[in-house]
């Protein structure tokens, strides 16, 4: 009987709610709104004590469950990153239902933890620690107590790969900007190596199957790719039933084994690589169907992507077709018949991967190029528009001005969705089936349309940093990706807004 009762007291203790306490937040004798703690957390939190060994130091970014932090190790001095969850006053309605994925969400990093072979592979990112229940002390407030859950990765200044995918203008909004052959050849070895690890373990150990490869799951360090989320990572030998990719646009109905899900998921991101710039994203959903699966199916697909490459990149590699081309290792992945697709082994041993390759040197310099780094840019799929010596108060106007006017332009597919999670700041969703005949996202939400909201962005106004070249501080508009975006959605989106901002503002 004590057994069985000091094993619940430990799992009662592990399964807590792991969002931070409120309390934390607050001074004593204090009540602040449930807004005002949600527009000051990175204020609150900043240089809270974790476990009396980190310190948070640099805000990152938020994400679906918590924050990230960029934090100090007092005992190494190193670098490591740091995930809080949220607070109860951060979320809305239903904030209960969330709890169960955030313990999820914790057993998962505590299980891979134990992995050594992943942690120690050069293209995962290592968890270091998964607190439970530890002190947190909060400098802000003068509270603490043992209550944290969180993660404790290592840190990778890059950023993910969307980053480099897709990068600012000069004259603001984002563009596609593609790899060249032997810089996309590069990246792609790493993330073969990586698969090769999953599913080809060393014998008596067990395959993993990670279900949501993607872009935005890789971040770069250096000149080498590493993989951070491990939600749906999972042992191959658990998976019952066909394997399907958690992400819309790189589900694909010829293949259902862990292994080739995996795969194709990979040849989205070489093919993205190659072609963000020239042709756009080819596995895009758009009115319920993915566009590229639908020319694949009809014996399309190829003939596309030569047609608008010989009207915009005639020395893409993907124009040529020998053995030894990335375009006949892409057809080897994209197989609609299972029984003719290769595995991840013998796609490996490819010719296309022997092919020369920039040094790391070069290839570190090249990603610096296109993003400086977590803490000296912006978070993921972050889009600024310049406002100039305008006020704050009329960088608003302008904003919300421009946000009516874009939405407009897409003919329903972009809709302003009401005030945004942050003070000031105005929601705009993409809808997969756009309608004309509404005006606001804000009249959907109440019927049966609002299922197909499939991207959710956030704009707002603010001031820049000190800018040296231009001796003043800057207003500037900030169009931020929360979840759902396409390369090419946020694309459009940013473009349709710098239209309407130079109507408005720079034309006055």
């Amino acid at each position: 009987n004590k057994l069985i009762i000091s094993e619940y007291n430990i799992r009662m203790a592990r399964d807590q709610d792991p969002r931070l306490p409120s309390r934390l937040l607050v001074r004593e004798g204090l009540s602040p709104t449930n807004d005002e703690v949600r527009s000051r957390i990175r204020e609150l939190l900043m240089g809270a004590e974790i476990a009396g060994q980190y310190r948070l130091d640099t805000y990152i970014m938020a994400g679906g469950f918590g924050h990230g932090w960029g934090a100090t190790d007092l005992q190494t001095g190193k670098v490591v990153f740091v995930k809080t969850f949220k607070s109860q006053e951060e979320f809305g309605q239903g904030a209960d239902t969330v709890v169960a994925k955030m313990v999820e969400e914790l057993e998962t990093a505590e299980r891979i933890m134990k992995v050594q072979r992943l942690m120690n592979h050069r293209n995962v990112v290592s968890v270091l620690k998964v607190p439970r229940n530890a002190m947190i002390k909060v400098p802000s407030t003068g509270q603490q107590g043992a209550c944290f859950h969180g993660i404790i990765t290592e840190y990778c200044d890059g950023g993910e790969l969307f980053n480099y995918i897709v990068i600012p203008k000069e004259s603001g909004g984002l563009q596609g900007c593609a790899f060249n052959e032997k810089q996309a050849r590069f990246l792609f070895r790493q993330i073969i190596d990586l698969l090769l690890a999953l599913h080809y373990p060393p014998e008596g150990e067990p395959a993993y199957y990670h279900g949501d490869i993607k872009d935005q799951n890789f971040v770069v360090s250096g000149s080498t790719l590493k993989l951070i989320d491990y939600g749906t990572l999972s042992k191959v030998q658990d998976n019952v039933g066909p394997a399907k990719h958690m992400t819309r646009s790189h589900q694909q109905p010829f293949h259902n084994n862990c292994e080739s899900v995996d795969l194709w998921a990979a040849g989205i991101i070489l093919l993205d690589m190659l072609l963000i710039s020239s042709v756009g994203q080819m596995f895009k959903v758009s009115m319920g169907m993915n566009r590229g699966v639908t020319e694949l199916k009809h014996g399309k697909f190829w003939d596309k992507i030569h047609m608008k490459l010989m009207q915009t990149d005639t020395n893409n590699c993907l124009l040529q077709n020998r053995p030894d081309s990335a375009q006949d290792l892409l057809r080897k992945i994209f197989v609609m018949e299972p029984r003719n697709s290769l595995n991840v082994k013998e796609i490996a041993s490819h010719p296309w991967l022997k092919g020369p390759v920039p040094s790391d040197e070069e290839m570190a310099s090249e990603l610096k190029r296109r993003f400086k780094g977590i803490l000296q840019g912006a978070p993921r799929g972050t889009a600024f528009f310049d406002l100039g010596k305008t006020s704050e108060k009329d960088g608003q106007l302008i904003m919300e001005q421009c946000i009516d006017l874009a939405c407009a332009a897409s003919k329903g597919e972009f809709v302003k969705a009401g005030v945004g999670s942050k003070p000031g700041s105005v929601g705009i969703h993409r809808w997969d089936r756009p309608n004309q005949d509404y005006d606001t996202g804000l009249e959907r939400m109440h019927n049966e349309d609002g299922q197909w909201v499939v991207a959710k962005y956030l704009c707002n106004v603010e001031k820049s940093a000190f800018d040296l070249s231009k001796g003043r501080h800057v207003v500037r508009i900030r169009l931020f990706w929360e979840s759902g975006s396409q390369h090419e959605d946020f694309c459009r989106l940013s473009t349709l807004l710098l239209n309407e901002v130079m109507k408005l503002h720079l034309a006055a």
